[in-house]
């Protein structure tokens, strides 16, 4: 789950940032087999487009709602942002990581822009 979680999120956040928008909060939504739909939300202070940040809150919010609902069969899940914002530029006295990944993220949407959606990907979204 935590691959095609990768994946939601990186579509997510490839949308916010080609609408130049951030996200002030990310949400999941998850389907069970019986179609009970359940969502949660979490925000993000300051909003972002930044892929990890998204994946990691969106992982976050997943693995406790699996942690009270153990055993569940699930057959739909999405990731989401809300509270949209208009994105900022990240501070260039701040060595924070969290804006030398967002460089990758740039790179990867002109790559794909370039040469298809499916030129490149992470490695952890591969099938093994």
């Amino acid at each position: 789950m935590d691959r095609e979680l990768l994946r939601l999120a990186e579509r997510t956040a490839t949308r916010l940032r080609k609408s130049g928008l951030a996200a002030g909060t990310v949400q999941i939504k998850i389907r069970r087999a019986d179609f009970t739909t359940f969502t949660r939300q979490q925000s993000l202070n300051p909003p972002s487009n930044n892929t990890d940040q998204i994946c990691g809150l969106a992982r976050k919010l997943l693995h406790a709602w699996l942690a009270t609902n153990s055993g569940a069969r699930i057959r739909l899940l999405g990731v989401g942002g809300s509270k949209l914002a208009p994105a900022e530029q990240a501070d260039l006295f701040t060595s924070d990581a969290v804006h030398d990944t967002s460089i990758i993220d740039v790179t990867v949407d002109e790559i794909r822009e370039k040469f298809g959606s499916r030129s490149v990907g992470r490695a952890k979204t591969l099938d093994r």
